[in-house]
């Protein structure tokens, strides 16, 4: 008798079903981080307290480890909730399968992106040194990985559920915009001692789910361009925790909301010309 393999997972077709669920799930993941981290933070008060520590120590001692405690919470949410989409394949697995090709470099024109979008940011921006007399490695090293962590756990969630629960491209035109809206006031409402929670967050968020659908949806797009943006936000102060703490510059100038939108269509302008496949569908009016 021959036994039929089980498929390691399962592609739905239900159009507004994967909407739902897509968003259900998103949400789930949203409210599982803001769940871990108020049970870490629960403890780590109630020991703070035991040691008869004052609020301020207990502040301090938060705000310091901030991006520990968000990269705790991300990771932990984000294996719960692919644990939920499918208990029948391995988290490292969830990440090896569908990277299309297994390769590390990004294409070309996300390198040119980067370039534009780091060109843009320099140039409106502004850094100039800050007046640290010490060179914070750690909390750089902390604010940079912090930084990937946040921004690409979110990311990857949604390019995997968009695999098991897709929904047509007219509707990504509405849904990852929302998605980027939850993504802000998760964040917000979380980290509540995050110093830097603008609208900087939203659409470096928006740009990273645009690089993954571009093409043939490969994730390693988003990870280049994260990566680059996350060098920035710990180098310059715009990081969402900390702000301009321990970082070597800053940005003289508050980027404006009408200069985040120029660059987004800039870089969706940009995709739709280069693109093809499902993100050319994506893009087109």
């Amino acid at each position: 008798m021959n036994v039929v393999p089980r498929p390691f997972y399962t592609i739905s077709t239900d159009h507004f079903a994967n909407v739902w669920r897509q968003t259900k799930y998103y949400i789930f993941f949203c409210v599982m981080a803001f769940f871990l981290h108020s049970m870490v933070i629960s403890i780590v008060v109630y020991f703070h307290l035991l040691l008869d520590h004052k609020l301020e120590m207990i502040d301090d001692w938060i705000y310091y480890h901030g991006w520990s405690l968000l990269i705790t919470s991300k990771l932990l949410s984000l294996y719960i909730v692919m644990k939920f989409v499918n208990a029948n394949i391995s988290f490292v697995d969830n990440f090896r399968k569908f990277e299309r090709g297994y390769k590390i470099l990004p294409d070309k024109e996300i390198i040119v992106i980067v370039l534009f979008v780091i060109m843009f940011f320099v140039w409106r921006g502004g850094p100039v040194k800050a007046n640290y007399t010490i060179f914070y490695l750690n909390e750089i090293v902390m604010s940079f990985v912090g930084s990937i962590v946040f921004f690409l756990s979110d990311i990857f969630l949604l390019h995997r559920l968009n695999h098991y629960y897709r929904f047509k491209p007219r509707t990504a035109l509405v849904m990852y915009p929302i998605y980027a809206v939850f993504f802000f006031y998760s964040f917000k409402w979380t980290y509540m001692y995050g110093k830097n929670p603008d609208l900087l967050l939203m659409f470096s968020f928006l740009i990273g789910t645009i690089c993954v659908q571009w093409k043939l949806k490969r994730f390693i797009n988003a990870v280049w361009y994260i990566v680059s943006i996350s060098l920035i936000n710990a180098w310059c102060g715009i990081g969402p925790m900390w702000g301009r703490d321990f970082s070597p510059s800053r940005m003289q100038e508050v980027f404006p909301i009408s200069f985040l939108v120029v660059i987004f269509l800039i870089v969706a302008g940009y995709l739709k010309l280069t693109g093809r496949h499902r993100f050319k569908k994506l893009l087109h009016m």
